[in-house]
């Protein structure tokens, strides 16, 4: 049985184990990355802790963690309604094609709708053949309308 339920504290560490195996995942596909695990640590605060900045749903099946989906809510100005972003989707090898991944892609659009939000938003790689097949079955289409720019506020780098 599938079960979608929101993430607590509790669910850190298997949190951290299921995105070591995405982060593997990744890696497999290409360009492989150092996978530091350390840096997951970061996640706490930012979902547990006294100002959250995201959310996230653990889907299980039968009463193990069969994936995770991250996501938070912001504004899309040519709506001018709530938007939302979804961070990461993961779901474990062994329940792909299982309804996991439209289960928490549908839990969070349903959360979408009670924030009277407009659109969802998410980024998928384009070397991940496996997602954007998922996607497309959802009836998800790109957004090609504008071009995700990134600016690494961290490095402080000024403006040329």
């Amino acid at each position: 049985m599938l079960d979608i339920r929101i993430a607590t504290e509790a669910d850190f560490a298997e949190l951290r184990t299921m995105w070591l195996e995405f982060e593997a995942y990744l890696n497999a596909i290409d360009d492989p990355s150092e996978i530091v695990p350390s840096r997951f640590e970061a996640l706490r605060a930012l979902a547990f802790g006294p100002r959250p900045k995201c959310s996230i749903r653990v889907a299980e099946m039968d009463g193990e963690a069969a994936g995770y989906l991250v996501f938070h809510v912001g504004v899309h100005m040519d709506d001018l309604a709530p938007a939302v972003f979804v961070a990461d989707l993961f779901v474990r090898e062994k329940y792909h094609r299982q309804g996991v991944g439209t289960a928490l892609m549908l839990d969070v659009r349903a959360r979408a709708r009670a924030e009277n939000a407009t659109r969802m938003f998410w980024t998928v790689w384009r070397k991940n053949a496996g997602a954007r097949a998922f996607y497309d079955r959802l009836g998800a289409v790109p957004f090609s309308d504008e071009i995700l720019l990134v600016w690494d506020v961290a490095a402080g780098a000024a403006p040329r």
